[in-house]
């Protein structure tokens, strides 16, 4: 009995309140703002932290100092005892006529695995890609001119003339770009390529612009190849897109 009423009296004990009752006629204790550190004393306040915790681990601060400066050290000796090649300037321009001839071979330009030889001109692109595509049962697309004006009237009949496999696959006119976009997306027609034309060129104020669906030309997205081995062939699906062959094209009857 006695020891269950220590008991009840240390618990009476430990359930009174830490801070004084204040009675419902007192006014509270105002609340003070405590006074904020300086910067050198938060500072100083936090390489103690630092220096208690590394004190406590040497290991672990030995190898944070250390394995940074080890790593650097053999970047840099890897840079000195490596060998070095130097290449000296290199032409990938066909050597002469019959060089620049052979490459004209449609299987040398259709996989897109060069960047060195002639532009093949448009009519023999379109002969060639429309076969390919065929015998691997794609459609092969037409072309687009945007707009219908009498600019665009006068490229087509140029575009019959000198490349009329290429006039074959005339896909009609758009309005306007917007027009163009949406009829890609519908997929109301195959466009293999669409020209944008603006200006006239009796002004000699001929603008044109060449687009084409987003797979079969390179990327623009960096201006070279950082990491090609001699040159590069990223940039081949110009010719396997037939993006050279119009722009060619283009030239001609900007310049007729």
């Amino acid at each position: 009995r006695d020891v269950m009423e220590e008991v009840s009296t240390r618990r009476a004990h430990l359930a009174q309140p830490l801070l004084p009752a204040h009675n419902h006629g007192d006014e509270p204790a105002p609340f003070v703002q405590p006074v904020p550190r300086s910067g050198s004393h938060q500072l100083r306040a936090l390489l103690r932290k630092q220096w208690l915790l590394k004190r406590r681990s040497p290991a672990t601060a030995v190898c944070e100092v250390l394995l940074p400066a080890i790593l650097c050290l053999t970047v840099v000796l890897g840079a000195q005892l490596s060998d070095r090649k130097a290449s000296g300037p290199r032409t990938y321009e066909p050597a002469d006529i019959s060089q620049a001839l052979h490459t004209l071979d449609p299987t040398t330009w259709l996989a897109g695995k060069t960047n060195s030889c002639v532009v093949p001109p448009l009519e023999l692109y379109a002969n060639a890609s429309r076969a390919v595509r065929i015998a691997l049962n794609e459609d092969p697309g037409g072309l687009v001119l945007v707009p219908d004006s009498p600019t665009t009237r006068r490229l087509l009949d140029f575009v019959r003339e000198s490349a009329p496999s290429a006039a074959e696959a005339f896909a009609g006119f758009e309005e306007d770009e917007a027009a163009l976009e949406r009829a890609h997306v519908r997929a109301d027609k195959a466009i293999w390529a669409a020209v944008v034309v603006s200006g006239c060129a009796e002004e000699g104020g001929l603008n044109f612009t060449v687009r084409m669906p987003a797979k079969d030309v390179p990327s623009t997205l960096s201006a070279f190849d950082r990491f090609s081995a001699g040159l590069s062939k990223r940039w081949g699906k110009y010719y396997s897109s037939g993006f050279l062959s119009l722009q060619l094209t283009l030239h001609e009857f900007a310049a007729d």
